[in-house]
């Protein structure tokens, strides 16, 4: 949608104070897009913002999945062929943005915002800017609007939710490719747990035998 001024809105998020609130950009381009950058401005409301470091910038890697389980109810939609879909590709990680990612000609790229709204925000309407810039030299600048109301959400320790997520330590080590149990390892580990305990994880699943569940562990 757009502003009365023509000026594009990427969306507008509703969120209490001290709540996490995503939306989703979904870039396109009928050529290659080399060294493409992406920054996100602060939010602001009047004299009031919130800085961009509350903000996450995660571009979506597509993954090729198969068939889960024997009985045809796992992986994702229904395929009436299997012979013909026997995999499809789908948006599953939330890539780590470092400096610049690439874009494949005719091919969209999915990117992940997360707003983590600081629980002393004031309340309002903030507005801010998601701008990317290709090699080439050319722009392109996203409207994001949030509407901060006056509720807060306790702190994930406060919250009688119990939150047990299964983590997969194994997959840690085989995506990054180092060695199982290393310093390298768990130094990985640790951000990817410091989000589970913010999203409210009160529990760590330690598996203590060989290949569990048909090595699912």
């Amino acid at each position: 949608m757009e502003n009365k001024d023509g000026s594009p809105t990427l969306i507008l998020l509703n969120a209490w104070r001290g709540e996490r609130v995503n939306a989703q950009a979904v870039l396109y381009s009928k050529i290659d897009l080399q060294n493409t950058t992406l920054s996100m401005s602060d939010l602001k409301s009047g004299r009031n913002r919130i800085s961009s470091s509350a903000i996450r910038i995660n571009p979506v890697r597509y993954v090729m999945t198969d068939e889960l389980n024997k009985d045809g109810k796992g992986s994702c939609g229904h395929r009436p062929d299997k012979t013909k879909y026997d995999s499809t590709m789908v948006a599953d990680i939330l890539d780590i943005y470092k400096d610049n990612f690439s874009v494949s000609a005719n091919s969209v790229q999915p990117v992940w915002l997360t707003v983590v709204v600081p629980a002393d925000a004031k309340p309002g309407l903030y507005s801010g800017l998601l701008t990317l810039k290709t090699s080439a030299g050319k722009q392109v600048v996203l409207q994001l609007k949030l509407n901060v109301q006056n509720q807060t959400l306790p702190q994930p320790s406060e919250c009688g939710f119990h939150l047990d997520l299964w983590q997969n330590p194994y997959a840690v080590a085989r995506f990054h490719n180092v060695p199982l149990w290393s310093e390298k390892h768990f130094e990985l580990m640790k951000p990817l747990m410091k989000i589970l305990a913010d999203a409210g994880q009160k529990v760590i699943t330690a598996t203590i035998m060989h290949h569990p569940w048909n090595a699912q562990t």
